[in-house]
């Protein structure tokens, strides 16, 4: 299945898209794991994915047009931008999104961030904590562990 803006690039682009400007039910869906592919086609379809020319004798601008992107400038940078990816011409990885172009953890954090929620759910059980506090504290340590910031786009 081609999803526009997932795995489905115009050739000869880069894309770009504008999360920050996205309602927030679509920034909900832009993060969150295993369908966050179903977001990339609705930024298209509201004018927040840019496309920025590689290759101008494989790209179709008016093909690119219909489908909702906006044609970027040469070397303009789009305010806000998240994520970059390459169309399956230029890349056999194009269909990646922003979760495998982020930083990745070291193994040593995750068995810090584990230890900590193991920890947080024994006190909570004990009661030696606030049973909400746990809670925002376990939410806290998956934020870092999860949601984190990509790097910025590399040329």
């Amino acid at each position: 299945m081609e999803l526009e803006g997932w795995n489905s690039i115009p050739p000869g682009s880069v894309a770009a898209f504008e999360v920050g400007a996205a309602p927030r039910w679509l920034r909900v869906l832009f993060f969150a794991p295993f369908i966050d592919r179903f977001a990339y086609p609705l930024l298209v379809a509201r004018g927040l994915g840019s496309l920025d020319v590689v290759d101008p004798d494989l790209f179709d601008a008016d093909a690119a047009r219909t489908k909702g992107w906006r044609i970027l400038p040469q070397g303009y940078v789009a305010p806000r931008t998240w994520t970059t990816l390459r169309s399956s011409a230029d890349s056999p990885d194009a269909h990646m999104g922003w979760k495998t172009q982020r930083r990745a953890l070291m193994p040593q954090q995750y068995v810090v961030a584990g230890i900590a929620v193991a920890v947080l759910v024994a006190l909570m059980i004990a009661m030696l904590i606030p049973f909400l506090l746990g809670l925002l504290a376990i939410g806290l340590i998956a934020g870092w562990v999860f949601w984190r910031r990509p790097p910025p786009p590399t040329p």
